[in-house]
Order: structure tokens, then sequence, then C-alpha cells
């Protein structure tokens, strides 16, 4: 047997291209849920509307940076790590994340949201989050897949170089879109884990260990 075939469910189900793809609609399928029930259920302005999806957009990139820095590279889950660190040990395998891990947190952000506002105003708002996301795994899909089409631009040719020295060193840029998180928490281009990431659990763990 491979070592993906003796791999715990979790990390049998991540690696599987099935997975990566009905995440993939599923995702959109929440997202635009999101969106519909936003829209028939707000009752302030489009321009409030337009502000609740923006502020999720916005609020994206520091969700990804938490995210992938103490849920992927940190002690939050033992399996996401490990499976991220099979990403970490072959890029170009597939690794998607479980099949309904990314709508449960995004229901459970959106419940949490429900006691400071709306339900249809917080749906509006994980509609822009979920634009976001939707965002990130195009521009990680084509960092690792297409990297050519985005050497072109001169953002996401950084971005692309930045993520490029995240798997060579893993205990710094987190960000996959923007990089402003990683400067604000001191993580861009650091050589060497910093005294402040000392408490990080950052150092990838090979697939199977």
């Amino acid at each position: 047997m491979d070592s993906v075939t003796q791999a715990p469910l979790l990390e049998r189900i991540a690696a599987s291209p099935l997975n990566y793809w009905a995440t993939l609609v599923t995702d959109l399928v929440v997202a635009m849920t999101f969106a519909g029930l936003g829209a028939k259920g707000y009752h302030g302005s489009p321009a409030g509307a337009m502000a609740l999806v923006l502020a999720g957009i916005v609020g994206w990139p520091l969700l990804e940076y938490a995210l992938h820095r103490w849920l992927l590279h940190g002690r939050w889950s033992k399996a996401f790590r490990k499976e991220h660190a099979r990403h970490h040990g072959d890029p170009q395998a597939v690794a998607g994340t479980p099949w309904l891990a990314s709508a449960s947190l995004a229901l459970a952000i959106w419940f949490v949201l429900t006691a400071v506002m709306s339900g249809p105003g917080a749906a509006l708002v994980m509609a822009g989050v979920y634009a976001g996301y939707i965002y990130f795994v195009v521009v990680h899909y084509l960092q690792h897949y297409h990297s050519q089409w985005m050497e072109r631009w001169w953002f996401y040719g950084n971005q692309m170089h930045f993520h490029e020295r995240h798997h060579d060193l893993p205990h710094s840029h987190f960000g996959i879109t923007t990089s402003i998180w990683d400067r604000v928490f001191g993580t861009f281009d650091v050589e060497l884990p910093s005294r402040f990431l000392e408490h990080d659990e950052v150092v990838v763990e090979r697939p199977g260990s």
C-alpha cells in the first residue's frame, strides 16, 4: 500500500481529486446562498449592503493569514497540519480542504456575527468573505499550476515569489493573496523564527510523521 492509502480517513479525503472539486462546487453554492439570503432579507440601503459585502472581502486576508498560520502550521489541529505538510512535501499534489469543512466554518462565523447584526446582514458579510476565499483558491491554484501566468503581472509575480519563500521558510509568508498581515505580525521574509514565533509550531511535519 502507498502512504495515501494507509493515511487516516481525513487525510485520504483531503487528498482526493473528487473532494477538491466537490468542495469548490459546494463553496460556490454556499457563497451564492449567503448572497441570495442577504440580498433578499436585508432592509437597509444598497450602500449599506455593499459596505457589508466589502467588509467581508477586506476581512478575508486576516482570516486567511490566521487559518494558514495557526491552523495549518499551528496546534489547533494535527490532522489539518499534517495534510498541509503533504502540500509542502509535494506542492503539485492534490490537497484540498475536506468537504464541508470550509462551509461549516463559514456557518459558524455567520452564527457568531448574528449576535451583533441581523441574519441577512451577516449573510452579506459572509458573501464577501466567501468572495475573498474563492479568490484565494484561484490565486493559490495558479501559483502552483500556472506560474507563467502569474509572472506576467507585477503584483501576482511578487505574491508568487513570497509564496515560494513560504515553502522554503514555513515560518514566514503565511499570506497568499496579500502580504500585509505578514508585515503586521512580523512574519514577512524572516530567515529564522523570531522570539514571537517560538510558541508557534511552524516546523513542517513530513507526511506520515
